[in-house]
């Protein structure tokens, strides 16, 4: 994907209607992909959005844990 102003828009516009949606405006959750995502960073942050960037390698622990189940069933 490129991070030109147009598809910014795009994402914001998208973002915006959840945020319409929802009542609230939602914090955005990026993985760290480098420098890749300091343009969207730097977009957001500016329109007053929470960045959160999170680890690529914590991200994929966690969606291949079995944290529903811990929930749920805690030993």
């Amino acid at each position: 994907m490129q991070h030109n102003l147009e598809v910014l828009a795009n994402l914001f516009d998208f973002i915006k209607g959840l945020e319409d949606a929802a009542g609230e405006r939602p914090p955005i959750i990026l993985e760290s992909t480098g420098h890749y995502h300091k343009p969207v960073v730097q977009y957001f942050e500016d329109k007053g959005y929470l960045i959160i960037i999170v680890n690529t390698l914590i991200s994929y622990k966690v969606k291949n844990s079995s944290l529903r189940n811990f929930i749920l069933y805690p030993k």
